[in-house]
Order: structure tokens, then C-alpha cells, then sequence
């Protein structure tokens, strides 16, 4: 609407009124978790779109950026829950949106094809195949929750604390004890993977 009459428009604001005509129409929504993590993580991703765009980064590495600002954005939400988080999840965020987003497409053409007596025999043929990207989707999900326990992290458990502390930490250090930019990245980069391999010792008592 605000591009068409007011000939302006920002994500940010379009997100806020989205929240305010939610919390309106149904006041309940502020405690329902998938509500705000669905804020959260659109929160995130607007911000890393609006930064990637200022710095002209596209492609994979833009997705990247994307899908990770998504996961920081609703570590806070999922805290207060006591809920996880693999430190994997921007990568699988990525891959599956792959999978949802074909899912979705076959879903439409199967329903509009099925109404078509025409070419009602090749949306039978395409709700077969969205039945199998549906079950790879989900033989995916089950490989992540078992494969990657290791990386999984309670925000909630004091442990957690650390990894942030030692990750703010190394951010001051690196900026008064190197200049190189590259060097300073590394070092923060480095403390962070280690304490977390330190915490996920003391969490998950298994063996990295």
C-alpha cells in the first residue's frame, strides 16, 4: 500500500504494523513462542538484507548472512523458553528452505491441476512426488536431531554464559591488540568455536 500511494517503503515499518494488527486482532499472541520467533527471525533477516544490500553482497553468501542473523535473532526467545539450538542451523535453514519452497510450489499445482480434468493424471504424479520431497524433509530433520547432538546449545544453562562472556571478552582483546582486521576476526572466531566446545563438554557430556 505505502508503495503504491505514498511511493515509499521499509520492511522494518511493514513488520512493525504486521505485529501490531496481530497483537490486536488476538492479544494471547505475545506468549505464543512460534509467534515470536517468527518475528524474531523475520526481525533478523530484514536486518541482514538491509546490511548486506548497503555492502552489495549477494548470492550464497548473502543466504548465509541471512539465515545466521535469523538463528542470533531468536536466541533470546528461545532462552526465556529453555528451548535448543544447533549452532549448525544457519546451514540447514539454507538447505531446507530449498525443500519447503518445492514443497510449497508442488502443493499449488497439484491443487489447481487437480481441478483440471485435463491434467488431473499429472497432479496425481506431482502429489507422489511432493509426498517423497515431504518424507526426505522430514528423514533430513531426523539425520540433524541425531547426527548433530553434539551441536546442540541450552541457552538456558549457566554454562551458556561463559561462551558469551568469553566471546565478549576476546571481542575487546582483539580490538586493542591487533590492528589487521582479518587477524581480529579470527581470534574472536577461534575463542568462540572453543568455548563452546568447552560448554558443550560440560552440557551435553560428549566427546567433539
Amino acid at each position: 500500500i505505502s508503495r503504491n500511494f505514498l511511493k515509499d517503503q521499509d520492511s522494518l515499518t511493514s513488520l512493525g504494523l504486521i505485529g501490531m494488527i496481530c497483537i490486536l486482532s488476538n492479544p494471547y499472541i505475545t506468549r505464543d513462542i512460534g509467534a515470536m520467533l517468527s518475528y524474531a527471525a523475520s526481525a533478523g533477516m530484514i536486518f541482514a538484507d538491509m546490511w548486506c544490500k548497503e555492502r552489495k553482497i549477494e548470492g550464497n553468501k548473502k543466504n548465509f548472512i541471512c539465515a545466521f542473523m535469523a538463528v542470533i535473532f531468536t536466541m533470546p526467545v528461545l532462552a526465556l523458553a529453555g528451548m535448543r539450538v544447533t549452532i549448525m542451523s544457519p546451514v540447514f535453514n539454507i538447505l531446507l528452505g530449498s525443500f519447503i519452497a518445492i514443497i510449497c510450489v508442488f502443493s499449488v499445482f497439484t491443487t489447481i491441476a487437480g481441478t483440471i480434468p485435463v491434467v488431473c493424471h499429472i497432479g496425481t504424479f506431482m502429489a507422489g512426488l511432493n509426498g517423497v520431497f515431504v518424507k526426505s524433509l522430514i528423514s533430513i530433520l531426523d539425520f540433524i536431531k541425531t547426527g548433530f547432538s553434539f551441536a546442540l546449545i541450552n541457552l538456558s544453562h549457566p554454562a551458556f554464559l561463559a561462551v558469551i562472556a568469553a566471546t565478549v571478552t576476546a571481542m575487546f582483546v582483539a580490538y586493542f591488540q591487533f590492528e589487521n582486521i582479518r587477524i581480529r576476526k579470527i581470534f574472536v572466531i577461534t575463542v568462540s568455536i572453543a568455548s563452546l566446545l568447552c560448554y558443550n563438554l560440560l552440557d551435553c557430556n560428549t566427546v567433539t
